[in-house]
């Protein structure tokens, strides 16, 4: 288990290294509450938590439940949330269609791996 520099407020993460042979990865699960509203300090905090991962100088996947309306990309924080993966050079891998947790194929989760 891995801990960030920092504990974010707006959803919850879980980080971690995973070891086989010589190779190594870090895979960090995050959860942010679709209760609350996305705002701008979510996007500040994913971004930091970004910036952490990347810092690690090794592969990692990001993967969860953000609650974001990534179905709409005209959404304004569909928007964000994708100028935040961009910034990072992540894409986004998981379509309405695929996900488990997609609700009449609305995507909220994500898969954002960095190899």
């Amino acid at each position: 288990k891995m801990k960030p520099y920092f504990e974010p407020a707006t959803f919850e993460h879980l980080c971690v290294r995973v070891s086989s042979g010589c190779s190594q990865s870090v895979i960090a699960v995050v959860y942010r509450p679709g209760s609350e509203n996305v705002n701008a300090r979510f996007f500040d905090e994913f971004s930091r938590l970004l910036a952490y991962l990347s810092s690690l100088a090794l592969p990692f996947v990001v993967t969860g439940d953000v609650n974001v309306r990534l179905d709409r990309p005209e959404h304004p924080a569909c928007v964000q949330f994708n100028d935040v993966l961009s910034a990072y050079d992540l894409v986004q891998h998981v379509n309405g269609l695929q996900s488990p947790f997609s609700i009449v194929c609305n995507t909220y989760s994500i898969l954002l791996p960095d190899f």
